[in-house]
């Protein structure tokens, strides 16, 4: 009997970790980098393996945030196609900043992030 509680256990774990994203990766700058040169190819799917927090109000929202980076890459549109995609200079996701990028997938965001 308790083998069969340790093993209900460790699956139950184990279904925990893969559901709440425990095992994801932060986003890199370089990721972001790497990833805006999909341009018009770049899709949700790509960002699956990153940790988010969806903050939409109405609008599906995603809020990704930067290692190394003093900021956010945030995505949003309907939960098939990104309306957007785009960096956000701020401390928290939620806060409105006058400091965003271009859209990720049709400017060169180099600038952005080395000069903000």
């Amino acid at each position: 009997m308790r083998r069969i509680c340790l093993s209900v256990l460790s699956i139950i774990i184990i279904v925990w970790i893969i559901c709440t994203g425990f095992l994801k990766s932060t986003l890199t700058v370089e990721d972001v980098k790497r990833l805006s040169q999909k341009g018009n190819n770049l899709t949700w799917s790509d960002f699956d393996n990153y940790k988010s927090s969806e903050i939409g109000f109405g609008l599906y929202i995603k809020s990704y945030p930067i290692r190394d980076f003093n900021g956010y890459l945030l995505i949003g549109g309907s939960p098939k196609i990104p309306l957007y995609i785009k960096i956000r200079k701020s401390i928290s996701p939620y806060v409105s900043s006058t400091i965003d990028s271009d859209d990720i997938r049709y400017n060169d965001i180099t600038y952005f992030l080395e000069n903000n």
